[in-house]
């Protein structure tokens, strides 16, 4: 992977590697909107949990429906674990994922992906011996401070979205196109029957004429 994220293909990519990631863990609720599902900072909790037992108390961090509560479970997060993470967030950026703005939770759980990643190279090798993967923390910050990536993935959201609504108008364009045709089709065997008929009819007059 990358240091930073450069092109919409590469967003994608690395969304659709953090989706397998965050399907390696057994999590109390299942992820079906995932900037919805993970903005009141319970899943995220679980997830440190499984990655250090020592440092997170899952009983600290309820589930909530409130703006409000959501932003305290992520408080009390930023404070107690990642900040001895080194993977913090600032006000600004909680409240995103609060607000579930779209790819606001993916970049943030796309750094504690790397940073576990990390976190077992460090384990297995000197850390001197990859520098090139431990400065991606660094870019990573930056891109996150850049307010231009996240209208990109904004703007990607956007476009889907646009595509799927053009896409279902020329869905009922179509269907309405082929119900005229069928009502036309109809007409038309309507008026054969009936010059049918009519040609029977006229038949009949001229045997009885002569």
């Amino acid at each position: 992977m990358s240091g930073s994220i450069r092109t919409s293909d590469d967003w994608e990519s690395n969304k659709e590697e953090l989706y397998a990631w965050i399907d390696e863990f057994d999590l109390s609720r299942p992820k079906r909107c995932l900037n919805r599902d993970f903005s009141d900072g319970v899943l995220v909790a679980e997830i440190l949990k499984i990655l250090y037992p020592r440092l997170v108390e899952l009983h600290n961090y309820a589930s909530a429906s409130s703006r409000n509560l959501k932003f305290e479970n992520w408080s009390t997060l930023n404070r107690k674990v990642l900040k001895k993470l080194k993977v913090s967030l600032r006000k600004d950026q909680i409240s995103q994922i609060v607000d579930a703005t779209p790819g606001a939770i993916e970049i943030f759980l796309m750094k504690v992906k790397k940073l576990t990643e990390l976190t077992k190279v460090e384990q297995q090798k000197d850390s001197n011996s990859d520098s090139q993967d431990s400065s991606f923390l660094d870019s990573l910050d930056d891109q996150i401070e850049s307010a231009a990536l996240l209208e990109k993935i904004q703007n990607l959201y956007k476009n889907e979205a646009k595509l799927n609504k053009v896409l279902a108008e020329k869905d009922a364009k179509i269907g309405k196109l082929e119900s005229r045709v069928k009502h036309l089709e109809d007409i038309l065997e309507l008026k054969d029957q009936r010059i049918e008929d009519l040609m029977r009819c006229a038949k009949k007059e001229k045997e009885i004429i002569f």
